[in-house]
């Protein structure tokens, strides 16, 4: 029965990524000036996700300009599957325990690391254009990659010179040997511990 219930919660997990991707897509159509196209599957999966996604959007996204209210909501799923998992093994273990909650620590790392990848490959092609939207897109990277930039800077530099582009290179190599080496981690202790 737990089993069962860790897929259905893994099927709605499923379904709001596909809602929010679908979401995103049609608010591109909208902003683009072209009409949005009309999408009965979209209102279907508005209707089945949407009383989740908005506990945490009325709790925990005040306006800052970027929600964030997704990331916790699939983090809670995460974090009860997890639980789930653990209730339908034969017995419950501390190392399934930390299993439960290092994967879910994990979720949340993993997508911040994800989105700072992501940002400095936009940094990286943006790199390469000598126009005011280029420099204005290095400017709004720079800001929200500051104190990652700086952490990086420290460990590798340690305060010694170094381009801009071999900071940037050392910061993308450096958060994909993270996402790498956690999602292993990650791997391991759910197959010992919870299967």
């Amino acid at each position: 029965m737990l089993d069962l219930l860790s897929g259905l919660v893994r099927l709605y997990s499923f379904l709001i990524i596909l809602r929010l991707i679908l979401g995103n897509i049609e608010v591109f159509w909208t902003q683009s000036g072209a009409p949005a196209p009309e999408s009965g599957f979209l209102d279907v999966l508005k209707q089945i996700t949407d009383p989740w996604l908005n506990l945490f959007r009325k709790h925990m996204y005040k306006g800052s300009g970027i929600d964030f209210s997704p990331m916790w909501a699939l983090i809670t799923l995460h974090l009860i599957r997890g639980l789930l998992k653990l209730g339908a093994a034969d017995r419950i273990s501390l190392g399934g325990v930390i299993a439960v909650f290092y994967t879910t620590l994990w979720g949340l790392f993993s997508f911040l690391n994800i989105l700072a990848i992501i940002l400095l490959i936009i940094r990286t092609r943006a790199q390469n254009r000598n126009d005011i939207r280029g420099q204005q897109i290095r400017d709004a990277v720079d800001k929200m990659l500051y104190t990652p930039a700086y952490i990086v800077y420290r460990c590798f530099y340690k305060n010694r010179p170094c381009s801009e582009e071999k900071l940037i290179r050392t910061m993308l190599g450096t958060f994909v040997a993270l996402e790498i080496t956690g999602w292993i981690i990650s791997m391991v202790l759910t197959g010992i511990f919870l299967t």
